[in-house]
């Protein structure tokens, strides 16, 4: 069987002169025409003004019939052309960040439609800098629900805006991808810290079950999440470990479970503001079988006498990120000696080996070896499944590659002497390139995608919001396959 190489793969790129090519640059032509009659109405000459307006911008855009598009929408929905107008004129460069990101995310223009793009052209450079925490992520969230907004709602709403400002700074402020990939995961620890204070509250009014003065709750965020390398559009992995007595007569393992059920749909309950994340519990132990919710030495004991090679590697990223911190380090601590031995057996190599196998077969059988960033040739799975590799290797003799995340996970096996400088700097720069694609990719929709489109005009679209740019629209997908292509080969 000849080998896979993505170099020989049928890219759909549109050439010049191509009718792809042509049918772009004709979309890109007629973009804006259908604002004309909104604008028409407007008084004086706020109309040309802001038509020159969105002309300085559209280059700017990746997908500026996109960021056209929503705005039509916008104005047809809202009905607020004027305000919009007389808003984006008072403040040219909020406007521009604005049309610039609703090129990179049709998600984020179905938020703005709804009021947020008020926000949005009040808010100053200064503070859309600003890294988004967890504490004032978080403080934000309450003070929306203080002021009467249902939890549900406020959670949602107030990821939104946040995730906007994350969006700002990675493509906009171009900061690096672990910085963003942080920022993710710190609105994602803000609200699991807000949805277990809500969960507490509800039970209590709503069930009389007030907590124990001794009952400790911890959420433990694993995969991504848990190593702080959230996308925008993850699943986040969590566990749930307690401690003490529960309320009155009911018994600690039914109130654990009880909040934990509770919390859940706080997050990935689908409303009309969408979801905050997807939540997903099947690492836990037992999978889907086992208890929602654990004890402390039951947790402990289980991983120690039934743990599996798979459930070691999970483990790695392993953090307490919600509730009782205490409680959930003092799991991962206990837990240290059992992910990290001295030596991994011929069996737990070969499981391993056959774990990445199988997900490789899958994307395989999809037809998706070269388009998914994820779990494809040379993608982001292979760059994690060698990092983890070689820490579960080595780890339990050198406690310096305990990493969580990728990137500072390889600078520590480089310094062991477990990858060279050389190898470490390929896996580093294709795991970030790979990574921002895979942002690319999620963003638009707000999915969980990891498959690069088989359409030229989506392509294109991609490559730009890359900032890969050429002579001409076309070129960005060339571009794209290209950085695609040489990373993965290394990497593989």
């Amino acid at each position: 069987m000849e080998p896979l190489d993505p170099r020989k793969y049928d890219w759909p790129i549109p050439e010049p002169g191509s009718p792809e090519e042509e049918a772009l640059q004709e979309s890109l032509q007629q973009a804006g025409e259908g604002i004309q009659e909104d604008l028409r109405r407007l008084p004086g000459g706020m109309a040309d003004d802001f038509i020159e307006l969105l002309s300085r911008c559209f280059d700017d855009s990746p997908a500026p019939t996109e960021s056209v598009s929503a705005l039509e929408r916008l104005f047809a929905q809202s009905g607020r052309t004027e305000e919009f107008v007389r808003l984006s004129l008072a403040a040219p460069e909020a406007f521009r960040r604005l049309f610039v990101l609703l090129g990179y995310s049709r998600y984020l223009g179905r938020f703005m439609i709804r009021g947020e793009w008020r926000h949005f052209l009040g808010q100053s450079e200064q503070a859309l800098d600003q890294p988004a925490t967890r504490e004032e992520a978080a403080s934000a969230a309450r003070e929306r629900i203080a002021a009467g907004e249902e939890p549900a709602a406020a959670l949602r709403l107030n990821h939104h805006r946040f995730a906007t400002r994350v969006l700002y700074h990675e493509v906009m402020l171009q900061r690096p991808v672990d910085e963003i990939a942080r920022e993710v995961s710190e609105l994602a620890d803000a609200a699991l810290e807000v949805a277990l204070e809500q969960a507490y509250a509800t039970l209590e009014s709503k069930r009389g079950l007030k907590r124990a003065e001794d009952f400790r709750f911890a959420v433990i965020a694993m995969g991504k999440h848990g190593a702080q390398e959230l996308n925008y559009s993850s699943d986040i992995d969590l566990m749930f470990v307690y401690d003490g007595a529960g309320p009155g007569r009911m018994d600690a393992q039914r109130y654990a479970v009880k909040l934990a059920e509770t919390l859940i749909p706080l997050l990935d309950a689908v409303t009309e503001h969408g979801h905050v994340f997807r939540v997903d519990t099947r690492l836990r132990p037992e999978g889907q079988r086992g208890r929602l919710a654990r004890n402390l030495e039951s947790m402990v004991g289980y991983y120690y006498s039934f743990g599996s090679t798979w459930e070691r590697q999970a483990l790695i990223k392993a953090r307490a990120c919600a509730g009782d911190i205490e409680l959930g380090e003092e799991l991962i601590e206990r837990l240290q000696g059992w992910i990290y031995r001295k030596y991994l057996t011929i069996e737990e190599i070969n499981q391993i080996k056959s774990l990445k196998r199988r997900i490789e077969q899958r994307t395989e059988q999809r037809d998706e070896a070269f388009h998914d960033v994820k779990t494809g040739f040379g993608g982001i799975r292979d760059i994690e499944f060698v990092t983890q590799f070689l820490q579960l290797m080595n780890g339990g003799r050198l406690p310096a590659v305990r990493e969580r995340a990728t990137l500072p996970g390889l600078e520590a096996l480089t310094a062991a002497g477990a990858l060279t400088e050389i190898e470490a700097l390929a896996l580093a720069n294709a795991y970030r390139f790979l990574r921002g694609v895979e942002h690319r990719l999620q963003v638009w929709d707000d999915m969980q995608t990891h498959t690069l489109p088989n359409n030229p005009v989506e392509l294109t679209r991609v490559g730009r919001a890359m900032n890969l740019r050429g002579d001409n629209h076309a070129d960005a997908a060339r571009l794209l396959v290209h950085e695609l292509q040489t990373h993965t080969v290394r990497t593989r």
